[in-house]
């Protein structure tokens, strides 16, 4: 069996054929499993997001293959179709001067903020946000230039650290946990070091 993506692991389940899977972690098994599209059937498993389901679909092989689509590798693509259906996360965006930030919120109770690392977006947080949405207001968000979130303009100075304040301010949040990971981190830092002086 063959398994793809950030990691390097082995993977049994419950197709016999080869199928197409999206590691975890390295060591921790396929969190995302599609099979081939052998006579339209996607069956996939989302370990992470608990998301188990099968999609019948119709392609004109003839022309997908002229257009170089590739129905096993694009099977992949049903499971964030189907996390979209879940209705107790917030998908929304703010719009800031210059930029316009997405971001996904879920839970209730103290805020956090979760912040990416460098060439990551704001899904890197789906484990912790399992755990801590049971008790906490859970937000993570795009940095400007990052996943859904728009790019920043040539020429135009910003900071993240300056975004982090303003999105805060939008979402109403003046206290929160902050959590942040590589540049998600050094964002954090600089907040705290812009805001040492205020009552945040």
């Amino acid at each position: 069996m063959a398994c793809s993506g950030a990691g390097a692991c082995s993977a049994r389940g419950p197709w016999p054929k080869c199928r197409r899977t999206r590691c975890a972690a390295r060591g921790s098994g396929a969190a995302l499993i599609s099979s081939p599209g052998w006579a339209g059937a996607y069956g996939w498993v989302d370990r992470v997001a608990d998301v188990w389901g099968v999609v019948i679909a119709k392609a004109n092989v003839g022309t997908a293959a002229a257009d170089g689509y590739s129905t096993f590798l694009g099977s992949t693509i049903y499971a964030p179709m189907a996390e979209a259906t879940d209705r107790s996360t917030l998908r929304a965006a703010v719009q800031l001067p210059g930029a316009r930030l997405y971001f996904e919120e879920s839970g209730a109770g103290e805020p956090i903020v979760f912040l990416l690392g460098h060439s990551l977006d704001r899904r890197q947080w789906r484990p912790q946000v399992k755990d801590f949405e049971r008790r906490h207001r859970v937000i993570r968000y795009d940095l400007r230039g990052y996943g859904r979130s728009s790019l920043p303009r040539e020429g135009e100075h910003f900071l993240h650290a300056g975004d982090l304040r303003q999105f805060m301010d939008a979402l109403g949040i003046r206290r929160a946990h902050l959590v942040g990971l590589s540049l998600g981190g050094a964002v954090v830092k600089r907040y705290r070091s812009d805001t040492m002086l205020s009552d945040r």
